[in-house]
């Protein structure tokens, strides 16, 4: 045969080949729209919610807001790709609103298909060889189209489309040594997605050691451009957000906390085990081990059978055979290598983020995109030695496109949710509120776009750096940032029973429902539930959380005068306070809560608040006067008894105990004498002391710093007697009265106070005998109607208590006398000048 023919039956090949992909691209994009069109009534509704989140900031761009979600928001780093919605804002028109960019993101989908399965070809031709079979590349091509995972990305509306085709422009450009392409497809890369920092920076590395001339500059330009034009997107954010982390991987990475933890590294670790196995075995995995399934009940098939196994052992022992030594004892990887750190790299770095599993793992779909080539490439090398290889290959062939209904269906599901879920509340959002309405949101994206009202995004993926770590602090964080925002919501649309949002509901935040849908389809991704509801927004219960309501802790504050305080759980106030809080185990304490209660004692006001829970401790410091007494007054919800070991700056300052009491909120009080106050900012230690036989919680909410001097305590009757507890009796009351019955009616006013703390909890009696010693009534109760227990008593405070006695008998002549006992032993702890039987003569009555 002439070399004309074999190079016209070549290019025949080619051709032939060429048209088959372009017509598999064509079919898949029908196909995929056919889906969505099947159950949106032929709107262009796209599958994931994510993907309008970037519409909107591209819709903020193309009006001259870039970077801000809301127009008179600062600007937010949620577009978690740079280049994307600036793309799309290109193409955005006001009066071809609605679902045009929709129609713009699929077409974009469907020509980054097209660009990527004819880019897997040549890295399936590159990674083969020149002597390789020419049906390499369709082979390559072929592989990526069919799978469904690859498919779903593209179509998703989402930048995956752009990131797999930048990434393999830039594979391509590497194993053909083409600097200019390497550059630009780099650039590109590196800007559509920040995580791709890294790849570019390997590929980088992977350049110099394979060119012939380490000294010409261009040869370092080209290495290292796309590193620099990758770190545009982090330093926008540090100048205009003041951080340079995204808010995405503050809400969304395992890491991204205050203080790396143990289970935050075990959940690395086993998402990175579980995306290996994935990638190596084909099916995917839950967090117990067992394979997923898909709506059809099969296991979730991304990857055919063993492909992915054989593929990385072919890549393992490419890899050790290129591996060659250059200069100076400099070792050079391979193109086999190349392929495997970015495959690598991409895992691990996915494994990182909390996310790396959703959506059908569009995050690890570049992975997929490097694997399905290198494995065309293997089939054609080791088809040389063995037909059976090429009988695997069509079996791999026919599995990836057995999967690709599956994702179909899926598709249709999710788009069909967010046109039934998210799309309709925007849509009614819209029609419905006011124009000055603020919506508070989970799902971020078509409810803003749709609804073109301002929003609040209580994850933070779209809002300041602020809500992005309050929603990882919890519910109690999320609430306060809201609550003291200027942005504060005037509406709800979010899930009430998913995450953080039953806290929100109990309480109160939620007001009456307005608007309701239930709906998700089986096999959706789109959305955290089936159901979604507006509200207006109830802030009516968090006005009076700033100050003190317990009436007795009201009466204490006197001449003080607030100096400072600190608002557990709004970590702005946190931050500035230099609160920190920790558990028994030396770990940081649990997520925040919120809770609407009222206070224990009358009027029973109903405070809205935010507060820790704290098993270890917490410290925090606080602007202070030196030498003035200060007056330490704590809230705290009461699951168990509790007590607190309070230093101030160092030293010993007593303790707070509060007690067992969880419907209500409990409000103490701790005099710190002015000699331990020597600073302007004193730092307050408080550390929790375990209780024999139940797990020690302490649940703060907030803490106020007073200072000035202790009111006066008024009574009629001094006593001024102690018992062995050193719970003294100031003084007393006594009103007396005849009612309209004939009977006579005592009300007894008791003023107490501790002169140290004590752990007893003693109960109050009055005994009132007559002339005759017979009793005419008597009065057993801890103090307060068992609301102040004597061991929550705090040295120098006083304590009133008032009890009621009553009789119908002859009352002339009547004493009271008046004694405490320990209701469990039931042993008197009488008051000095106590007679035999335990009882201090009070008063007589005439």
């Amino acid at each position: 045969m002439g070399s004309g023919q074999s190079g016209r039956q070549s290019l025949a090949r080619s051709v032939l080949a060429l048209a088959t992909v372009l017509l598999l691209c064509v079919l898949a994009a029908v196909t995929f729209r056919a889906a969505m069109a099947s159950v949106t009534g032929g709107r262009w509704i796209l599958p994931l919610d994510d993907a309008y989140i970037h519409q909107q900031y591209a819709r903020q761009a193309a009006r001259g807001h870039f970077m801000r979600y809301n127009d008179q928001d600062p600007p937010s780093s949620g577009a978690t790709s740079f280049a994307y919605p600036l793309i799309l804002a290109l193409f955005w028109q006001p009066e071809a609103d609605g679902d045009a960019l929709s129609t713009v993101a699929f077409l974009l989908g469907t020509l980054t298909l097209v660009a990527s399965a004819l880019l897997a070809g040549r890295i399936a031709r590159g990674l083969a060889g020149e002597q390789s079979p020419w049906w390499v590349w369709p082979l390559g091509s072929a592989l990526y189209l069919s799978n469904g995972a690859l498919l779903f990305g593209h179509f998703s509306g989402m930048e995956t489309g752009l990131v797999l085709a930048a990434l393999l422009a830039y594979v391509v450009a590497l194993l053909g040594q083409r600097p200019v392409l390497v550059a630009l497809s780099g650039v590109c890369l590196a800007m559509i997605r920040p995580e791709a920092l890294a790849l570019v920076a390997l590929g980088g590395a992977w350049h110099l050691l394979h060119t012939r001339d380490w000294r010409r500059p261009v040869t370092w330009t080209v290495a290292v451009a796309p590193v620099v034009f990758g770190f545009i997107q982090p330093m926008l954010n540090l100048v205009l957000t003041g951080s340079a982390t995204a808010n995405g991987m503050r809400v969304k990475g395992w890491l991204a906390g205050s203080s790396i933890t143990w289970e935050a590294v075990t959940s690395v670790l086993g998402t990175l085990v579980r995306l290996v196995f994935t990638t190596v075995a084909g099916i995917r995995l839950d967090e117990a081990g067992d394979a997923l399934t898909m709506g059809s009940g099969r296991p979730a098939l991304y990857l055919p059978l063993a492909l992915g196994a054989a593929t990385v052992v072919w890549l393992l022992s490419r890899a050790r055979c290129e591996w060659t030594t250059v200069r100076l004892g400099v070792h050079r990887p391979g193109s086999a290598a190349l392929i495997l750190g970015l495959m690598m790299a991409t895992l691990s770095l996915n494994a990182l983020m909390m996310t790396a599993e959703w959506h059908l793992y569009r995050y690890v779909l570049p992975v997929f995109a490097l694997l399905l080539p290198a494995a065309a490439a293997a089939v054609a090398e080791l088809s040389r030695r063995s037909a059976l290889v090429n009988i695997a290959a069509l079996l791999w062939l026919a599995l990836g496109v057995m999967s690709v209904p599956e994702f179909v269906y899926r598709y249709a599901d999710s788009s069909a949710t967010v046109l039934h879920q998210q799309v309709a509340i925007g849509e009614w959002v819209q029609d419905n509120l006011p124009e000055s309405a603020r919506i508070a949101i989970h799902d971020a994206g078509a409810i803003r776009f749709y609804g073109q009202r301002s929003t609040y995004d209580m994850l933070g993926l779209t809002g300041t750096a602020e809500a992005s770590v309050a929603w990882r602090e919890g519910a109690g964080a999320m609430y306060e940032l809201m609550a003291h925002s200027s942005a504060r919501p005037t509406h709800y649309a979010t899930y009430p029973d998913i995450a953080h949002f039953p806290y929100l509901a109990t309480a109160g935040a939620f007001g009456p429902e307005l608007f309701r849908v239930d709906y998700m389809r089986p096999g959706s991704v789109a959305a955290a539930g089936e159901t979604q509801s507006v509200y207006y927004a109830d802030w009516s219960a968090s006005d009076d959380s700033s100050r003190p309501q317990q009436p007795d802790v009201q009466a204490v504050l006197g001449d003080f005068r607030e100096a400072d305080s600190v608002n557990v759980a709004d970590i702005q106030d946190e931050a500035s306070h230099d609160y920190a809080c920790w558990s028994a185990r030396g770990r940081t304490c649990d997520l925040s809560e919120v809770h609407r209660l009222a206070t224990c004692l009358p009027p029973h006001v109903a405070i809205a608040d935010g507060g820790r829970i704290v098993s270890g401790g917490e410290r925090f410091t606080l602007a202070t006067r030196p030498g003035a007494a200060l007056l330490l007054v704590g809230r705290f919800r009461g699951t168990a008894v509790t007590r607190l070991a309070v230093r101030v700056d160092g030293v010993d300052a007593g303790e707070i105990s509060y007690w067992q009491y969880e419907g209500a909120w409990q409000e103490r009080a701790l005099l710190v004498p002015g000699e331990l106050v020597s600073h302007e900012l004193t730092m307050v230690e408080i550390q929790v002391l375990p209780q024999p036989g139940v797990v020690s919680e302490h649940r703060p909410y907030f803490w106020w710093a007073y200072q000035g001097d202790l009111p006066s305590v008024g009574y009629d009757h001094a006593v001024n007697v102690a018992n062995a507890e050193g719970i003294r009796l100031l003084g007393y009351d006594l009103t007396q009265e005849t009612t309209g019955r004939g009977e006579t009616r005592l009300v007894l006013d008791l003023t107490w106070q501790a002169d140290r703390a004590t752990n007893r909890d003693l109960v109050t009696y009055v005994h009132w005998v007559g002339s005759d010693g017979e009793m005419l009534s008597q009065r057993d109760a801890r103090p307060g109607d068992g609301t102040r227990p004597t061991w929550s008593w705090q040295p120098g405070f006083a304590v009133h208590d008032q009890l009621e006695l009553s009789t119908g008998a002859d009352a002339s002549d009547s004493i009271l006398y008046i004694g405490l006992y320990d209701p469990v032993s039931m042993d008197a702890v009488p008051l000095e000048g106590a007679d035999s039987a335990g009882r201090l003569m009070l008063a007589t009555l005439p």
